[in-house]
């Protein structure tokens, strides 16, 4: 059996490296215009990644707790980056509907006996027992209660309040305007290893975290193409051996009988002479 040489080895673990290569080149390019693109509130399925299936049965997955609520009849609400979760008295735990797998980013009470209010990144939710509903749409930072009015700090809206729990929301006056005028901090003048290198490896290093997406399209494109390239290449090397090797075996006629091998003089039937290419090949 021949052995596969080692620039034949080469080219196979080229080819296997080449498709992860391409997509984390492809995915950087998008991970610069997340925003852009709004990637961030497009839900996709996971079935096909096992990533998400092997997280959720590791015990190192284990979810933090980010915020918490004790009602007034003993339960516990807690808030998740995998959802909200509410702990009866008895000690059963259920998962709150309409917010499961959702960022809960921060829990405001609107009275002293609820509504519980939800901030998270599909929005602003107001949770009844074990059922929230939707009050404002978007990625939110945060929630609280001003005055008996919801105030939500949505990442694209600015800060928005709602008189009527959720029913209208409209911009926190002269909040915008003051944000405007804080003063911008100078260039900081040393950092830590670790954020160093963060900043090396995003290019905000050297374009700014402004305008790191330039570094991110140009390097991501890069890879795409060499990967995309160098996979062709592979390919279309072994297209032209392969027409090479058929052009240099000999034609025989159609109905042209098969001919027999004769063994050289000496030299039984199935077996190879000293010497001759087949047993060379062999022994090599």
């Amino acid at each position: 059996m021949r052995r596969p040489s080692s620039r034949s080895s080469h080219s196979w673990v080229s080819v296997a490296v080449a498709v992860p290569m391409f997509l984390v080149g492809i995915t950087a390019i998008g991970f610069a215009h997340g925003k852009a693109l709004n990637t961030g509130e497009i839900r996709v399925p996971t079935k096909w990644f096992p990533g998400y299936a092997l997280n959720a049965a590791s015990s190192a997955e284990r979810p933090e707790v980010k915020s918490f609520w004790r009602a007034p009849d003993g339960s516990t609400y807690i808030g998740t980056r995998l959802g909200l979760f509410r702990t009866r008295p008895g000690g059963e735990i259920d998962s709150v509907r309409g917010l499961a797998n959702i960022d809960i980013k921060a829990l405001a009470v609107a009275g002293p006996t609820g509504p519980l209010i939800a901030a998270t990144r599909e929005g602003v939710y107001r949770v009844d027992g074990g059922q929230a509903t939707t009050l404002l749409a978007g990625d939110v930072h945060g929630v609280a209660v001003h005055g008996g009015a919801l105030v939500a700090t949505h990442r694209k809206r600015g800060v928005l309040r709602s008189d009527d729990m959720g029913a209208r929301w409209i911009p926190e006056p002269g909040v915008a305007d003051a944000a405007k005028r804080i003063p911008l901090p100078p260039p900081a003048e040393t950092v830590t290893l670790s954020r160093l290198i963060f900043d090396i490896h995003t290019g905000s290093a050297f374009v700014g975290a402004t305008y790191d997406w330039i570094w991110w399209d140009v390097l991501g494109g890069i890879l795409a193409f060499l990967v995309a390239t160098g996979v062709y290449l592979w390919w279309a090397a072994r297209r032209r051996l392969a027409r090479e090797r058929a052009a240099a075996l000999p034609v025989r006629p159609r109905g042209a009988p098969v001919p027999t091998p004769v063994a050289p003089p000496g030299v039984l039937p199935g077996f190879a002479a000293v010497g001759s290419p087949s047993l060379d090949r062999a022994t090599r």
